[in-house]
Formats: C-alpha cells, sequence, structure tokens
C-alpha cells in the first residue's frame, strides 16, 4: 500500500548518503583546496587531525546544529514532509552552488563565501 511513499524515501535518503557522506570523507581536501587548512606534507600526523577536527567542528557549530533545531522546534509547524523536502532542496541548491562554479570558490578571495555555503549544506 505504501511502496511509492517506500520507494521515493528510500531513494532520496540513498542519493542524500552517497553526497553527503562522500563530502564528509573528502572535507580534508575541500578544507585545503581552499587554503583553510595547510597542505598536508606541511604537518605531522597529530597537527593535521586538530586541524581538520576544528574545521570539522567549527562548520558543525555554524550549519549543522543550528539547523537541527530549527527542525525541532517547526517540525510540527511546518511539518515532516515540508521540512524534508525543504531540507533536500536547499542542501541541493547549495552542493550545486558549491559544485557548479568550484573554480571560482578555490581562487582568492572567495573562500569565506565556500566555506558559509560549505556549512549551510
Amino acid at each position: 500500500r505504501h511502496g511509492r511513499h517506500l520507494l521515493g524515501t528510500t531513494v532520496c535518503w540513498f542519493v542524500l548518503d552517497i553526497a553527503f557522506y562522500s563530502q564528509n570523507l573528502f572535507q580534508k581536501d575541500i578544507y585545503t583546496a581552499v587554503e583553510w587548512l595547510p597542505r598536508a606534507d606541511t604537518m605531522n600526523a597529530l597537527q593535521e587531525m586538530f586541524k581538520i577536527s576544528r574545521a570539522q567542528t567549527l562548520v558543525a557549530l555554524c550549519g549543522t546544529i543550528p539547523g537541527y533545531w530549527f527542525t525541532v522546534f517547526l517540525i510540527d509547524v511546518v511539518g515532516r514532509f515540508a521540512i524534508q523536502l525543504g531540507g533536500f532542496f536547499f542542501m541541493t541548491a547549495f552542493m550545486l552552488g558549491l559544485a557548479v562554479p568550484y573554480h571560482h570558490w578555490t581562487t582568492p578571495g572567495n573562500h569565506v563565501g565556500f566555506v558559509v555555503m560549505f556549512s549551510l549544506t
């Protein structure tokens, strides 16, 4: 009876997981490309781990945690379907906004905008 709903939900979450977890795996390279972290060969393993962890924590504090609390407070007001649909839509829009003009974001002077958009995903 709910096969189409289940299929639609699982496909959305599967595509999200591919994009989201790939993004998490390559954060080190992304932060290095926008010069938020120094190159790996300029640090030892502990320095690199600390700097990557610090960058990931800042992104979580500025983007992920406020987004979660927004959802907690507004889920019954906006509705679960609308929250999920809006989340997928804006995450897609911000990821496309990062991916399509990627060279633009890696040029000097545009790095802060990249980090802000990256946090919004």
